[in-house]
């Protein structure tokens, strides 16, 4: 401010006319204060200048101020203006509270070439008079609200207290009067730490008490706000009550112009009933307020605004060329409570019939969710009671389920029970009404009362319109979709098949809506695991929509993308790349690099980037992604916490392990606030942090948030509901990998057993449970039992997949290592040959999986002793990987590994220490020192160093990896007690019989827990301390 004043000049009394500042805001903002600190550095910089203090409130104020500045000779104002304009070399006036705005201020102002005047005023016309140096006095920064509440307070500067100051801060909206009265409230009290509660205790006693302030400022927070209030036209005051009752930050111009513009009169969905009373005369009364010459002007609307505006009670701005209006938290409150009515109304309620007339309902999503948007913060604040048109109801409940915002269900529930009171309840309305509920109850996790309104809505439309008419039909396929939300895949299968087969009659073989249709029982297809099918269905459909409707078309380009992802379901990612990558160039120059669609396919090429290995190109796209979300649709939205999600999966896999931790802890934070601790993402969210724990080493902070999770799901959802069987097999295959296999086995069982009951022997899902027993009970030794397992798995795929499905190879993969568990080695290997020739025909010889197969087989051939095979087997992928996925690679250093031990297993210890030295430090360098593969890789060359003779060297490293085992698996996990065992023998070759001593009196009741007391390596432990 200093320098904007004396920048106007070059010094004072340089010739040029009095220098004039003036400081603008609403009551409270601190401009008096500012002028106070002004007049000090003032009389510093100019110690022999006069400094006067007028209260500018009202002309007789001003007046009687200026007669005493001359009281020795006259009383007369102007005798003032007269001696400072004339009798006196420089002075400053500091005209204080210039509010008034019948008060002509030019008329106070000394008429000469020399002086200084500050004004502080709320009234904004007075920036004319000093246009080069004027200040809008706003609210503090966060950082100075917490200071000015500490210091004001006398309360320590510490974390604690600068969390309960921002508290406070936030709450008052940061205004340097309610800060300084907050202050002054918790230094007699000493509360800083509960204010904030008593504050909303006693929120009305505190805006109208007068603050007891050093300053001595002789009004209340509420007697502040409202001189200026008082200053507004009638019609102005009705409209900025109407204002406070809508979403303080977020008043967007366009909401009240196409409210307007429809006279305030639309109903989002019309009906056979005419509209209610109370609605007619609502929009009356709004186009009284804000038409008041009968139509929409917006240079009428503008000049109301800027009432408002030059009073501080409203602010301006800008965001993505839409214009908004906001209004202070303290003003707002009192605008609530000040008036409890407008022209008899209540204001919400009238609040209600403006956004529900600016309210377009349109399956045309792209185009209308920016708009509904900008009135979700509005409609959230809209309560049911508020709300006599079930139309209404419909399109605020429309809003909030676009942005899938659980009030929707209520609004809708509601809309729905008043249709059925009107006895309209097989009305068009009320039908679409009970749809667009299903939805929201399906995506809120209640199932089964989506279907059951699907269902009657099915049953009211063949009744009404036939079996065979197009919303009949497109009620068949809404119920459908619901049986695949609860499991029943193939109940939901033969409905579309149905709708399908009415639709290709009806509408014929090309018609958009049967080609939809196809891609529908597609998705069918593929959830019971008949991907070829399904894949089959999409071509046919990409190929008609290329057809009929060219390359470049949405709905062309929609198809590719839903074929892509199904090529990504069964890991043709090969396949999928080259789509995903033409539908994201084709859109970002159909519909710009920021639309929405752009920003979906964007996420899905990133996850197929990373599901091949291509972490590193991943990252950028989803952080591209996040960082449009946030902007677009805002920080909370659930697509803004989704590509988060992905982020941070992405994050974990190029070992970010803390920044995926950090997202997925604010993802849960923000699940729980926004849609409850018990909400089916809420949950799935703490299963990914459960995950994230667990990388980073947090293993029992996981194995809690898990086992929290399935208790919640067992409660919300029922002990038999399919997502807690995933849960409780999800459980058990954690603590497999724990190494508490015995934990497992149980749980296991139960999934098995209840899947087979509720979807059938041959549902996919009842052979993946089949698949993770039978893991475990070769864990524990029951290996037979696993081979039988197998073999069932085997032989059902075949029976329902076909010879050469992919997941046949997964089920003859499994079966062939559960037979070399049992000795069944010549088996095994006839096996593992199988599976490589099978890939090499089905996927090709450079395929990632036909690699693994032929990495597994020479594992195979190196335990059988054919140790040339085994090399020449894996040098092929290792210099595949190589060429494929790059040098430094997680897989190529995996490759790198294998034949290390290959080499090792020939006798080739030297070879296989340079291997594992070089896949160690590219293992620290790309995943990380603690990373398990990493540590793997370190007890591989300890192992190697012990064989050539570097015992020594082996030690270090031996117990490096035992220590970070300890810390990251916990004490009794297989690998840990594997790093105890190899740790043992280092030492027992270093003669280090103290060490070995003690190392075995902690490994032994270990491993006799764990692997039993007969077990090899428990007996040779044992023996270590006799």
């Amino acid at each position: 401010m200093c320098e904007a004043h004396f920048g106007q000049k070059g010094s004072p009394s340089s010739g040029d006319g009095p220098i004039i500042t003036v400081l603008t805001g609403m009551g409270g903002s601190g401009k008096t204060q500012i002028a106070v600190k002004f007049a000090s550095l003032f009389e510093e910089r100019f110690p022999k200048v006069p400094v006067f203090f007028l209260d500018a409130s009202s002309e007789v104020s001003l007046q009687a101020d200026l007669g005493t500045l001359v009281r020795s000779q006259t009383d007369k104002y102007d005798d003032a203006l007269i001696w400072l304009a004339n009798g006196i070399e420089d002075w400053l006036l500091i005209m204080d509270n210039a509010d008034d705005p019948s008060l002509k201020l030019s008329e106070f102002l000394p008429q000469c070439r020399h002086g200084h005047v500050v004004i502080t005023t709320r009234n904004a016309t007075h920036k004319l008079l000093a246009p080069r140096s004027t200040h809008s006095v706003d609210i503090l920064s966060m950082e100075d609200s917490i200071s000015l509440l500490l210091a004001a307070s006398c309360s320590e500067d510490n974390e604690v207290n600068r969390s309960f100051a921002r508290d406070i801060a936030e709450e008052l909206g940061r205004l340097p009067l309610a800060l300084a009265h907050a202050a002054a409230y918790i230094l007699v009290n000493d509360c800083l730490n509960t204010f904030t509660a008593t504050y909303s205790a006693s929120r009305d006693r505190f805006l109208k008490s007068v603050p007891n302030l050093p300053q001595n400022y002789p009004h209340s927070i509420e007697r502040t706000i409202e001189m200026s209030f008082h200053c507004l036209s009638p019609k102005v005051q009705e409209m900025i009550q109407l204002f406070a009752y809508m979403e303080s930050r977020s008043i967007a111009l366009c909401i009240i112009e196409r409210a307007a513009e429809r006279k305030f009169l639309h109903i989002p969905q019309k009906s056979q009933l005419p509209p209610h009373p109370n609605t007619i005369v609502q929009a009356e009364i709004l186009q009284s307020i804000f038409c008041p010459s009968g139509e929409w002007k917006s240079f009428e609307f503008d000049e109301m605004i800027g009432e408002c505006l030059k009073y501080s009670l409203l602010q301006f701005s800008t965001a993505d060329g839409e214009k908004f209006y906001s209004i202070h938290p303290l003003v707002q409150k009192y605008l609530q409570t000040a008036s409890k009515l407008v022209q008899d109304h209540s204001p919400s309620q009238l609040v209600a019939r403006v956004l529900a007339s600016a309210t377009t309902c349109s399956d045309r999503w792209n185009e209308f969710f920016g708009f509904n948007r900008l009135l979700g913060p509005h409609v959230r604040l809209v309560r049911l009671e508020e709300i006599t048109e079930a139309g209404d109801h419909f399109g605020i409940g429309w809003v909030l389920s676009e942005l899938q915002d659980e009030l929707s269900v209520a609004h809708l529930e509601r809309c729905v029970e008043i249709w059925k009171a009107s006895h309209d309840s097989d009305e068009e309305g009320n039908l679409d009404a009970m749809e667009l509920l299903a939805i929201s109850y399906q995506f809120f996790g209640r199932e089964e009362e989506a279907l059951v309104l699907r269902e009657e809505v099915l049953e009211r439309r063949k009744s009404l319109l036939g079996p065979d008419h197009r919303d009949t039909l497109d009620a068949m396929s809404n119920v459908a979709d619901s049986y695949s939300s609860i499991g029943k895949a193939q109940d939901a299968l033969l409905l579309q098949e149905e709708v399908l087969e009415k639709r290709k009659r009806l509408l014929g073989l090309d018609h958009f809506t049967t080609l939809n249709t196809m891609t529908y029982v597609a998705s069918c297809y593929e959830s019971i695991g008949r991907a070829r099918e399904a894949l089959l269905l999409e071509e046919e459909v990409l190929e008609k929509k290329r057809r009929l409707l060219g390359s470049d078309h949405p709905e062309t380009l929609d198809a590719m993308a839903q074929l892509a992802s199904t090529y990504s379901s069964i890991d043709s990612e090969k396949e999928a790349l080259p789509l995903y990558e033409e539908v994201l160039e084709k859109k970002k120059r159909l519909l710009g690099p920021d639309h929405l669609e752009t920003l979906t396919i964007m996420g899905n090429l990133a996850n197929a980037y990373r599901v091949v290995g291509r972490e590193q190109d991943a990252v950028p796209l989803e952080e591209e992604v996040l960082g449009k979300r946030k902007r677009l649709l805002g920080v909370d939205h659930p697509h803004t916490l989704i590509a988060m999600g992905h982020l941070a999966s992405s994050y974990s896999s190029v070992n970010r392990a803390k920044e995926a931790l950090s997202l997925y802890e604010e993802i849960l934070e923000k699940r729980k606030r926004l849609l409850g601790p018990d909400h089916p993402d809420t949950l799935a969210t703490m299963d990914n942090l459960a995950n994230s724990y667990r990388l980073v080493g947090r293993t029992q902070d996981a194995l809690l948030l898990e086992e929290e999770v399935l208790e919640k799901k067992k409660c919300i959802l029922g002990p038999d509901h399919l997502e807690t069987l995933t849960m409780m097999g999800n459980l058990a295959n954690k603590y497999r990998l724990l190494g508490r296999a015995q934990d497992a086995v149980p749980l296991e069982e139960e999934v098995l057993e209840k899947r087979r009951r509720l979807l059938g022997v041959d549902h996919p899902h009842t052979l993946i449970a089949m698949a993770c027993l039978a893991s475990s009970y070769s864990s524990i030794g029951r290996t037979k039992e696993a081979s039988s397992l197998y073999e069932e798995i085997l032989e059902t795929k075949k029976r329902l997949l076909g010879p050469d499905h992919l997941e046949i190879l997964e089920a003859m993969t499994d079966l062939a290592s559960s037979y070399s568990s049992i000795g069944r080695s010549k088996e095994a290997l006839s096996l593992y040959e199988e599976i490589l020739e099978t890939k090499k025909r089905l996927l090709g010889p450079d395929h990632l999986e036909t690699l693994i197969a032929m990495g597994n087989l020479a594992d195979r051939y190196r335990l059988a002793g054919r140790t040339q095979d085994a090399l020449s087997l894996q040098k092929e992928v290792l210099e595949a990987r190589k060429r494929l996925l790059g040098v430094d690679h997680p897989h190529t250093l995996i490759a790198m590994g294998h034949l290390a031990s290959s080499y090792s297993s020939t006798g080739n210890a030297k070879e296989a220490v340079q291997l594992y030295e070089e896949a160690l430090e590219k293992g620290k360098r790309i995943l990380g020192p603690d990373h398990l593969q990493t540590l793997t890789t370190m007890g591989n060359l300890a192992n190697n160093y012990r064989l050539v003779g570097r015992a020594q060297d082996a030690l270090p490293l031996e117990e490096e990896v035992l220590e970070k085992r300890k810390r990251l698996l916990g004490s009794a996990h297989p690998h840990t007690l594997l790093a105890m065992y190899c740790l043992l023998i280092t030492l027992r070759a270093l003669n280090k019989e103290k060490e070995l001593k003690d190392l075995a009196e902690v490994a032994l009741p270990l491993h006799e827990k764990v692997y039993g007391l007969d077990h090899k390596d428990t007996v040779w432990i044992r023996g270590l301390l006799k």
